[in-house]
């Protein structure tokens, strides 16, 4: 049968395995806390043209985060600019808004910052969306998103 030997490290592998389960460890991970992803939106002059700027990867965030596009103003053709994240789409095309700000947009004054901010929805689909950075002048840049976990 088993020797005593075998029986000793058959139970110190199941008392190890339950102690990783109590201790968070394995398949019990709890996700992680929402958190506040920053997006920073550039409006600068081009020529004679405002255009807004943001990074080109895609930021990582998590159901329930929250997004903060930080947007500062360096133009100089008006006094104010209306900025408005729009055209949400999944990675297959199909419209959709994983956040629960409808119509997300502020008007941020010359020389000024300004915050704009949308929560994850909690039922999010898992994708990387694309969408429009869009301002009143019709310039616009499309950066990503990716709602990961």
């Amino acid at each position: 049968m088993f020797s005593r030997l075998s029986l000793t490290a058959l139970a110190m592998c199941v008392v190890a395995t339950a102690g990783c389960a109590k201790a968070g460890m394995g398949h019990d991970v709890e996700a992680a806390a929402p958190q506040d992803r920053p997006i920073f939106v550039h409006l600068y002059m081009s020529g004679n043209d405002c255009v807004p700027v943001a990074g080109v990867e895609p930021i990582p965030m998590g159901r329930g985060d929250r997004v903060v596009w930080e947007i500062r103003n360096d133009c100089t053709d008006r006094d104010t600019y209306l900025v408005k994240m729009e055209n949400f789409k999944e990675s297959n095309g199909h419209p959709n808004n994983p956040g629960e700000n409808p119509d997300p947009k502020r008007r941020v004054p010359k020389g000024e910052s300004a915050t704009l901010t949308t929560k994850i929805k909690p039922n999010a689909k898992l994708d990387r969306y694309k969408y429009d950075i869009a301002l009143e002048n019709g310039k616009r840049q499309d950066p990503e998103l990716e709602v990961e976990y």
